[in-house]
C-alpha cells in the first residue's frame, strides 16, 4: 500500500513538473503582446537633392521601440509599431541634437514558438519624421519607412514574459523637407533611399 502511494506521488510530481515546463514554453495564440526595446540607433545616407545627409543632420544616439501585436497563431503575429530616436549633433555647423519619430504596421514570424528560445523575423512599413535642431531653427524631414526589417531572439523566462536581443534596419525615403527659415514642407527632388539601424535588448509581454 505504501509502495503504491509512493509511486503515485512520484508520478504526480513528475507529471506536474512536465506540465509546468510545458506551461513555461506554451505556444501563444489569439492573444495581444506588447514588446519594448531600447538600444543604439542612427540614421545613415543621403536624403535628396539640396538636402543635408542624415550624418550631417545627426549622429548616433538611442532609440526606443514599442510594438503592439496580435498573435494570430503560434507562428504569425500582426500589429503596429512606434519608434522614438534621440541623436547627437551632426556635422553641420551649429548643430545641437536630432530626433526621429516613426509609426506603422508590421508582421512577425516566430520560428520556434514552442521553444524556450524563439528566433523571429519582422517586416513593417509606415511613416517617419526627422528633425534636426540647429542654431537659428530646425531642419525637418517627413517620409515613408519603405521596409522595416527586424530579427530577434526571445528567451522565455516566464509563461507570459520573454527577453532577448533585437537588431534591425529600416529603409526610408523622405518625401518632403522644411529647411531653415521655410514656412512649411516642400516636396524633395531626386530622392534617395537611406537607412536607420538599431541594435538593443527588448522584452515581450503577453497581455
Amino acid at each position: 500500500m505504501r509502495r503504491s502511494l509512493l509511486l503515485v506521488g512520484v508520478g504526480l510530481l513528475l507529471g506536474g513538473g512536465r506540465a509546468r515546463a510545458q506551461e513555461l514554453v506554451a505556444t501563444p495564440s489569439n492573444k495581444f503582446e506588447l514588446r519594448l526595446a531600447s538600444g543604439y540607433g542612427q540614421g545613415l545616407g543621403p536624403v535628396a537633392a539640396g538636402v543635408p545627409t542624415l550624418q550631417e543632420l545627426g549622429s548616433a544616439g538611442g532609440t526606443l521601440l514599442v510594438d503592439l501585436g496580435y498573435r494570430l497563431d503560434p507562428r504569425w503575429e500582426v500589429g503596429v509599431y512606434g519608434e522614438f530616436g534621440l541623436f547627437g549633433a551632426g556635422k553641420l555647423p551649429g548643430g545641437d541634437q536630432a530626433f526621429s519619430l516613426g509609426a506603422g504596421l508590421q508582421g512577425q514570424l516566430h520560428l520556434a514558438p514552442a521553444g524556450r528560445f524563439d528566433p523571429w523575423v519582422g517586416l513593417g512599413v509606415g511613416w517617419r519624421g526627422y528633425w534636426s535642431d540647429l542654431h537659428g531653427g530646425a531642419y525637418g524631414l517627413q517620409g515613408l519607412d519603405l521596409a522595416r526589417f527586424q530579427v530577434g531572439l526571445d528567451y522565455r523566462v516566464a509563461p507570459t514574459f520573454a527577453v532577448g536581443p533585437v537588431a534591425g534596419i529600416t529603409l526610408t525615403k523622405f518625401l518632403s523637407a522644411e529647411p531653415l527659415g521655410a514656412n512649411g514642407y516642400n516636396d524633395t527632388r531626386d530622392r534617395k533611399v537611406n537607412a536607420f539601424v538599431f541594435g538593443g535588448v527588448g522584452g515581450r509581454f503577453e497581455l
